[in-house]
Formats: structure tokens, C-alpha cells, sequence
């Protein structure tokens, strides 16, 4: 592991440091407000961990996995694309998809049915062959430093809870703009360090988990970072998830109350998931 003096976004140095968490701390940039885990973890740490039998069970029984929760979340897509970008619904045919960090394929499974060329990409081999054999010559295996594609070769690219695993996320943003062809559009949704989840429950927040998640986002740093890599027209929102094990085990009342709050507080930016729409940039941009 390597300490981290500065800020993997704005590269500022002297971060404040907020507390100690796992083997390490949690830092805040003052400039951009980026939170971060500090040391950081090779890249070989990080795919041993992936990889793993019990990691693998958590992802494939959580809230995130299956048919279910890929519909939801294309349907969620759906209606950002229709108020952003409609030519990408409403054209005689469907574009070209990446989801980058598909695990074992859900959203790639729903994108096909919907007439989508889909391609994904997974750093666990054992996550892709759980998608099944008649999905895996979909996915390519590796981190994004590892892989490449063609320059324009898509119209739309999904990170669904990946921002937050990376190690260089700039590096990894401004690669993939080259991806996407021009006015192409880069969806991400990753946990809101300025929801109303983590204000209240500070570092008790479920989702302070490294080194599984190293970078916390607001919508200030993550608009800092998807300018900074090249992207335009930047659309931040929030969004209450779709399972909240908090709320599960408490009396009908108490928790009808909880989801109303969650949900109204995804109204103002409060919202437990951050999520934004940035679009690759067209020659009358650059």
C-alpha cells in the first residue's frame, strides 16, 4: 500500500484528515472536497479481493445483483436519456452499450433484450463466468488500465458502484471519454459522501467500507473530476436506492417513514446514490 499526501482528483496536497478507518484514514480535499482512503492498495490486492469466494457470494445475494435490480436501473437510465439525450431511445435502431464493471452481466442481459449492441468489462474472471457461457464472449476481463477499445467505438457507457473501487480515477475517466463516440454519453452512479445517510451517521456510514471503496463523492468533486477528464454538459442528481437493510428490520410505520425520507431527500441532492450524465465532447465543443 502507498500513502496518499494529496488529492487523486485535484492533486492538491496537505488534505484534512478525518479519521482513522481499516489500516488507514479517511482524508477530505480541501479544494475540491473529495474524501479518500489513504494508503492506497496495489492493484493485485485489489483483484485478490474481488475475487474471492466470499466476496463473490456478498455481491451475487445484495441488492445490486440480478434481473430485478437491472431493470429498475435501466428503466432509471431510460428516463434521464429521454429529458438528455432522446436521439439515443428514438432512432431506428439502438447504439452501442458498455457497462464497465458488469459483474455478472444483469444489465447486459436487459440492454440485449432491449436491441442494444452490449459489451462489458469485469476484473473478477469468476464474476463473468457466473453470467453464464453464452454471455462470457461479451465480457472482457481486466481493469480499465488493461483494456482498450477502439477511439468512438460507443454511444453509451454505464458505471453502476465502480467510481468509487478505482485507484486513479482520472486516469480512468479520461480514457474512457476517448471510448464513447462524440456527444456520446457516460452514465455513473456511485454512493452521496453529501447524502443524508452519510451526514447523519458519519463514520458509522455503511458504505465507509476500503478497500473496497476508496474515493467518496459529492456532487462538487464528482463534477470536478468528470470536467477535469473532458467530459461536457455534466448532470448531476441523487437518488434513494432500491434496498435499505437499515430500514428492514423496524415496525411497518417506522419504516414507511424511513423510505419516505430517503425518497424525499434524493429530491434535493440528498439523495443516498450520486449519479450524473456527462457527455463525450463534439468538434464545436473542443
Amino acid at each position: 500500500m502507498t500513502p496518499q499526501p494529496q488529492c487523486p482528483i485535484c492533486e492538491k496536497p496537505h488534505p484534512k484528515k478525518l479519521f482513522d478507518v481499516a489500516e488507514g484514514q479517511l482524508l477530505k480535499c480541501k479544494s475540491c472536497t473529495l474524501v479518500f482512503y489513504s494508503p492506497v492498495p496495489s492493484l493485485s490486492d485489489l483483484l485478490d479481493f474481488y475475487d474471492a469466494e466470499d466476496y463473490r457470494e456478498t455481491y451475487h445475494e445484495g441488492s445490486l445483483s440480478g434481473t430485478k435490480s437491472a431493470d429498475i436501473r435501466y428503466q432509471q437510465i431510460c428516463r434521464y436519456l429521454h429529458r438528455q439525450a432522446p436521439e439515443l431511445l428514438y432512432q431506428d435502431r439502438h447504439g452501442q452499450y458498455l457497462d464497465i464493471g458488469c459483474g455478472e452481466g444483469d444489465l447486459l442481459k436487459v440492454f440485449s433484450i432491449q436491441g442494444w449492441e452490449v459489451t462489458g468489462t469485469e476484473i473478477s474472471p469468476e464474476a463473468a463466468r457466473r453470467a453464464g457461457e453464452d454471455w462470457q464472449r461479451y465480457i472482457q476481463i481486466g481493469d480499465i488500465d488493461s483494456l482498450d477499445f477502439a477511439k468512438g467505438s460507443f454511444d453509451l457507457i454505464s458505471m453502476y458502484h465502480i467510481l468509487e473501487h478505482l485507484i486513479n480515477p482520472v486516469s480512468a475517466l479520461a480514457k474512457i471519454v476517448g471510448w464513447l463516440k462524440p456527444g456520446g454519453v457516460l452514465f455513473i452512479e456511485t454512493p452521496n459522501w453529501g447524502g443524508l445517510g452519510a451526514i447523519l451517521k458519519g463514520r458509522s456510514w455503511s458504505l465507509i467500507i476500503p478497500p473496497e471503496h476508496l474515493t467518496y463523492f459529492n456532487s462538487r468533486s464528482l463534477i470536478h473530476l468528470l470536467r477535469k477528464t473532458g467530459y461536457f454538459r455534466i448532470k448531476a442528481y441523487s437518488s434513494a436506492p432500491q434496498f435499505i437493510q437499515s430500514l428492514a428490520r423496524l415496525p411497518v410505520l417506522l419504516r414507511i417513514l424511513g423510505w419516505s425520507v430517503y425518497h424525499l431527500s434524493a429530491h434535493v441532492g440528498l439523495g443516498a446514490n450520486l449519479q450524473a450524465l456527462a457527455f463525450a465532447p463534439v468538434a464545436d465543443d473542443q
